[in-house]
């Protein structure tokens, strides 16, 4: 009975003792790493367990990752759980954010439970993560406001880890998922090229950039200036993302519903110009963009011209008259005296234009005639028409000058017909008309007519066409190769017109006037007395007097 005693004794002394060594065992945390996993959402969800917390006061537990195997407490992205750890599973979803997330797809990661005397780590596992792709934009043309949609693999659903950019000017994010990224296009887009719409998208995760995207630049219409004008004025459009290409991206502008071209001022600005069609006084400004009608809020008012004066209030055919006045432009659809259409230049402040020839006599309102409007000059024009009074001498030769006296437009040049010959006068005063007796005409009574479009003014009386003579010769007499002048009326101004001959012999002619003619005497002329003809205009005279040819 004493030997059963003591082997009790023995037995709970060693039981006690063991059990001493095991509680002693456990004083410290023992945890394992035991899975990792991508979610939907692309958040990975990192678990482990947890066997002891130990005795010690816990200063925190969770999860330690990074793109490198070598993780300890001073290495890896921390996800901490707190302090109150216990035994058991334990779980944390998050995203991930690694260096180079391009490259570095491989996911280590430990649990950790650190208490006031170290820390205890898991093992080291580790996932293959997606690759970060971009890999759509939709739609990939559109203008500031419009929403899109960028589909790839983002590996993230927090919205603040993302940012997309078009040229560097940040958009607004409106929803984020592991695939799908929704964005605003952004206002004050710097697109710096002028003959292209394209600019750079790009999407960033954690501050690092995982794709590009070309997208294409509508232009936005916001407003417009000035609001009134004349027609022709120009009126600058405001907005954004103008360029040479715009034309191809369908913007048209529409002033009175009138389709208009326009120019690039800058990526901010377009030219048109009110064009001299439209119909009414105040009309919209409307544009089209793919095929859609927008119209803007304000009319555009066409400022009526205003015909203050004209200068001269009087002339002739051929006058020039200006209009002065405001809003007068430099386009008009039609600028006239009565009911005659002038061809006219404008300056932008007055309107010049040569009075027609087919105006008749007497006082015209001066009209313009310019989109909606018909404004009529304050003062009327009267027509003056030339006339010729009086004629001197009466009768003449082909080459002679004639003067004529009536009322003519000072400075103005004419043509004056005698007869169905036509010649070109002098520079005309307001009296006065030199013009010379054509070549060609008949000899005998003709009439003087001054020509001016499609008017004839006739003078009073007959002239009198002379044919040409010779009134003397110098010398009478001299061998051939001699120079002679023969003078007398009516030969033609052009030298090389004149026939001259010595009996039957032609001369050379070396210079003349319509008085005069310098010839040779032919050298197989024959010696002896002959006579000297003159050939001009067709008519025939024979001197008097022989020319004498000398040995």
């Amino acid at each position: 009975m004493k030997n059963i005693k003591s082997i009790f004794v023995v037995f709970i002394v060693l039981t006690a003792f063991l059990s001493a060594c095991k509680k002693d065992d456990i004083k410290f945390p023992q945890l394992e790493s035991v899975s990792l996993s991508l979610l939907p959402s692309g958040k990975v969800s990192f678990k482990g367990n947890i066997k002891s917390v130990g005795k010690n006061e816990i200063i925190e537990y969770g999860f330690r990752y990074s793109s490198d195997p070598s993780i300890s407490e001073i290495s890896g992205i921390n996800l901490s759980l707190g302090n109150k750890p216990v035994v058991g599973d334990f779980s944390i979803e998050s995203d991930i954010y690694l260096n180079n997330i391009q490259f570095q797809r491989i996911l280590y990661a430990r649990a950790y439970l650190k208490d006031n005397r170290g820390t205890v780590f898991g093992d080291v596992i580790n996932i293959t993560l997606p690759a970060y792709t971009l890999t759509n934009v939709s739609p990939s043309i559109g203008k500031t406001g419009d929403v899109i949609t960028i589909t790839g693999q983002f590996n993230t659903a927090d919205i603040t880890k993302v940012a997309v950019r078009f040229a560097n000017v940040s958009a607004k994010v409106l929803t984020v998922s592991a695939t799908r990224i929704t964005v605003e296009v952004p206002a004050n887009i710097n697109n710096t090229s002028s003959y292209s719409n394209q600019v750079n998208l790009q999407v960033l995760i954690a501050n690092q950039t995982i794709g590009n995207y070309t997208f294409f630049l509508l232009p936005v219409v916001t407003n417009y200036f000035p609001k009134s004008g004349p027609i022709g004025s120009t009126i600058t459009i405001t907005g954004e993302n103008f360029n040479y290409q715009s034309y191809s991206n369908s913007l048209r502008i529409y002033l009175d519903n009138i389709p208009v071209d326009y120019s690039l001022v800058n990526s901010r600005e377009i030219r048109v110009t009110v064009p001299t069609n439209i119909t009414k006084s105040q009309f919209k400004v409307s544009y089209t963009l793919n095929g859609t009608l927008t119209t803007l809020a304000d009319d555009f008012t066409a400022s009526a011209p205003v015909i203050t004066s004209i200068s001269p209030t009087s002339g002739y055919p051929g006058t020039n008259i200006t209009l002065f006045g405001s809003h007068l432009g430099q386009y008009y659809n039609a600028y006239s005296i009565g009911n005659v259409i002038m061809s006219f230049y404008s300056n932008g402040s007055n309107i010049s234009a040569t009075v027609p020839h087919n105006l008749t006599a007497g006082e015209h309102s001066v009209r313009l005639r310019i989109g909606p409007f018909d404004v009529e000059a304050p003062q009327k024009f009267r027509l003056l028409t030339p006339s010729i009074t009086s004629f001197s001498p009466t009768s003449g030769s082909p080459g002679e000058e004639i003067e004529l006296t009536g009322n003519f437009q000072s400075g103005a040049y004419y043509y004056v017909n005698f007869g169905s010959h036509q010649s070109y006068s002098r520079q005309a005063t307001s009296t006065k008309l030199v013009v010379t007796v054509p070549s060609g005409v008949a000899i005998g009574n003709v009439k003087i007519s001054l020509v001016q479009g499609s008017q004839t003014y006739t003078a009073p009386g007959d002239f009198t066409v002379r044919g040409h003579s010779i009134t003397s010769f110098s010398p009478t007499s001299g061998v051939p190769g001699q120079i002679v002048t023969i003078n007398g009326t009516g030969f033609n101004s052009f030298y090389g017109n004149n026939t001259v001959r010595f009996g039957s012999t032609n001369a050379i002619v070396l210079s003349g006037t319509s008085t005069s003619l310098r010839v040779t005497v032919p050298t197989s002329v024959q010696l002896g007395q002959m006579k000297i003809t003159v050939v001009t205009n067709g008519q025939t005279v024979v001197s008097e007097n022989n020319f004498t040819i000398t040995n």
